[in-house]
C-alpha cells in the first residue's frame, strides 16, 4: 500500500517490474497510470516484458535525434553508460530514470513502455 501512495504522490523511485505488477493487479495497461491524459483502458492486461519495450523505444527515439547512448545518458543526468545498460537490458530501470530519459528524447514517460 505504501508503494501505491508513493507512486500517486510521485515520491518513489519505483522499479519497472513494480509498475508491471500493479498493472496486472489493477487489470490495466502499465502506460495508463503514467499518462497525464485521462484515457479509457481496456481490461484483461497480460504481463509483457516492459524492459524490452523500453530498450527498443529508447534506442529508436535517441537514434531519431542522432544521440549516442552516452549523450542520452549524460543529458538525463545519468552515468555515461546507463542508456547502454537499459538498451542491453542489464539494469532494472526505475520510473525516475525513465522520466529523465523521456525528457531527453522528447516524449512522456509512458511512451517508452508502449
Amino acid at each position: 500500500m505504501h508503494t501505491v501512495t508513493n507512486i500517486e504522490n510521485q515520491a518513489a523511485n519505483v522499479r519497472l517490474d513494480t509498475v508491471n505488477r500493479l498493472a496486472i493487479a489493477l487489470d490495466v495497461d502499465p502506460c495508463l497510470p503514467l499518462s497525464s491524459d485521462p484515457v479509457e483502458a481496456p481490461g484483461d492486461y497480460a504481463e509483457r516484458p516492459l524492459g524490452d519495450s523500453v530498450a527498443q523505444n529508447l534506442k529508436r527515439l535517441r537514434l531519431r535525434l542522432s544521440l549516442t547512448q552516452e549523450q542520452a545518458a549524460t543529458s538525463a543526468g545519468l552515468g555515461r553508460v546507463y542508456a547502454y545498460k537499459i538498451e542491453s537490458k542489464t539494469v532494472a530501470a526505475t520510473l525516475d530514470t525513465l522520466d529523465a530519459l523521456a525528457r531527453v528524447v522528447g516524449v512522456e514517460t509512458w511512451q517508452l513502455l508502449v
